[in-house]
């Protein structure tokens, strides 16, 4: 039986394979057609990339590797491509695994068929980690013969790497230091201790001197200047001077009246905790001073409803704000740089008076943030850019890497094609960098101007932004100068003549909405420094202008 079962099956393809080779021989391209139809039908195309968890942010030399995944998961096609925009800055394998090289920029493409997906990866530099300095604290100027004193010692910066801290005296025999810094008087005499890590050294004198010596009180100790607020996890440093110098017990204390509040170390460094106000006393002999301290918690930012209002004249609009984080300061105030076409209330209620262009400032005592008003005649005049109001699509193709010697203008057409994609711009200065994001243009009639004049001075940096006209939305400067300094940075305000707080920002990435004339500085600049400034510039320059016209008439004073 079962080899009839055999022979019927043998049967049966012998005869599907004579059907087959009838229909070939009769009709070949049928048969072909048979077998692609039927594989084509089942071939899906990707619709979707999905990129996944990945760090847009990476410091030089970190390495991560992107887990992409294809949508849907059943789609015929799965070759994926990866591309980086700035292979100097960033580079990226065929296994998606990106290798940070440099500081900078740079867009991750990721491909599969026809679908792209990419994300723009910021570059920075790894923190440094050798020891750069060492404080020793408040070491002492003399020591008694028989007496000991512990070294307190700091290695700057406080996370930097540093297997061991050793010490050395010049002359064990007057005084000695053990391993862990152990300071002991052996005999009458001076010597010179050394403190050591790494590569890093630091010196001081000690004296040695006969127990019950002469010995000199304290009679004052000056403090140097000093900031009376500090910002919750900022420091500052107190300096001292202790009166006279040949005081006998010159060694000064710290002390904190509330360590919630501040914390105080032996070298005088005072550390924000919490809001609220602390007394720091500092003391030598018998010699006390208080010096109180307000603790506040820094705006990081002001945040508003809108930061592009177009209003007509007669119209009124609400402006609010809101402070981050919850316990900073609350007290807003708003300011209108130009009050001939909108006033602001206290409030922040906004009034159109003329038509126009204008800003209006909203700070804080700790930073501020800008909104741009455009003031129209009649109801069909400028609109704002949005869902309501979409231009007819544009067909020119840019590209989305340029340099500032081939677009010294970036037109009116070009961010047109940004703000219709959606797409990023990079524009590449000498010592910089320009983003225009092309979701966050909103007036892409107002052409950019991509040169930017950076002058140093000992106050800081100055550049001026777009020429000081308005902008099409917010931009994104980056500066490569890794000697460009500044934590504060101000805009000039044209209608009171002088620089106002505009924001506390990292000077590697300024996120800027208004145009204008800007200085990036470490400093607290008042109005009283620039007005002196330009006032001894002006006098300078008469001056000149003096002598050149007597030198040119000299020549009749004669006649």
């Amino acid at each position: 039986m079962m080899e009839s079962l055999i022979k019927n099956r043998y049967k049966k393809i012998l005869l599907i394979a004579i059907v087959f080779m009838s229909i070939h021989i009769i009709c070949p391209d049928k048969v072909i057609k048979m077998m692609t139809v039927s594989a084509s039908e089942d071939r899906i195309e990707v619709k979707e990339i999905d990129l996944g968890e990945y760090s847009s942010q990476m410091t030089v030399g970190e390495k991560q590797l992107l887990i992409v995944t294809l949508l849907p998961q059943n789609a015929g096609e799965q070759s994926i491509t990866y591309q980086s925009g700035n292979p100097k800055v960033a580079d990226i394998n065929g296994m998606g695994r990106i290798t940070a090289l440099s500081e900078g920029t740079s867009k991750i493409i990721v491909s599969c068929g026809n679908v792209k997906e990419n994300f723009l990866l910021n570059v920075v530099a790894a923190p440094d980690t050798n020891v750069r300095d060492i404080d020793v604290g408040d070491c002492p100027n003399e020591i008694e013969v028989g007496t000991s004193q512990m070294l307190s010692v700091t290695i700057i910066p406080e996370d930097a790497i540093c297997e061991k801290i050793s010490y050395e005296s010049a002359n064990p025999e007057i005084a000695s230091v053990n391993e862990i810094g152990r300071l002991s008087g052996i005999a009458k005499g001076e010597t010179t201790i050394t403190v050591m890590c790494g590569s890093v050294k630091k010196y001081f004198n000690i004296k040695v001197i006969e127990p019950g010596s002469e010995i000199v009180p304290v009679t004052d100790i000056e403090i140097g200047d000093y900031e009376d607020e500090l910002e919750v996890d900022k420091t500052l440093t107190l300096y001292t001077t202790v009166l006279p110098a040949d005081a006998t017990n010159n060694k000064v204390s710290f002390e904190s009246s509330d360590e919630n509040i501040a914390t105080v170390k032996s070298s005088g460094e005072v550390k924000g905790i919490s809001e609220g106000d602390v007394v720091i006393t500092i003391s030598a002999g018998n010699i006390k001073k208080s010096v109180p301290l307000k603790v506040k918690i820094a705006t990081s930012a002001i945040r508003l409803n809108s930061t592009y209002i177009v209003m007509q004249q007669g119209e009124n609009y609400a402006l609010k704000s809101t402070v981050y984080p919850a316990g900073a300061d609350r007290n807003v105030l708003y300011e209108s740089l130009n009050p001939d076409i909108i006033t602001v209330s206290n409030d922040g209620v906004v009034t159109a008076r003329n038509c126009g262009t204008a800003t209006v400032i909203v700070k804080n005592n700790d930073t501020s943030t800008a909104a741009t008003v455009i003031v129209n005649k009649e109801e069909l005049g400028e609109q704002p850019i949005g869902k309501d109001n979409v231009p007819e699509k544009n067909l020119t193709e840019y590209t989305n890497t340029v340099s500032v010697e081939d677009y010294p203008v970036i037109s009116a057409d070009m961010l047109r094609y940004f703000y219709d994609t959606g797409q990023v711009l990079l524009i590449h200065g000498t010592d910089y960098t320009i983003q225009i994001d092309g979701k966050k243009i909103c007036n892409y009639e107002n052409e950019f101007y991509t040169d930017i004049q950076v002058r140093k001075t000992s106050d800081g940096m100055y550049f001026e932004l777009n020429r000081s006209e308005n902008l099409c939305g917010q931009v994104v400067i980056q500066f490569n100068d890794n000697g460009v300094k500044g934590k504060k940075l101000y805009l000039y305000n044209e209608a009171k003549k002088k620089y106002e707080l505009l924001n506390t920002a990292d000077q590697n990435s300024l996120k800027l909405d208004v145009a204008g004339k800007y200085l990036l500085t470490e400093k607290n600049i008042s109005a009283g420094k620039i007005k002196l400034i330009v006032i001894i510039a002006v006098s300078i320059m008469l001056l000149v202008i003096i002598g050149v016209y007597i030198g040119v008439k000299k020549q009749y004073w004669f006649w």
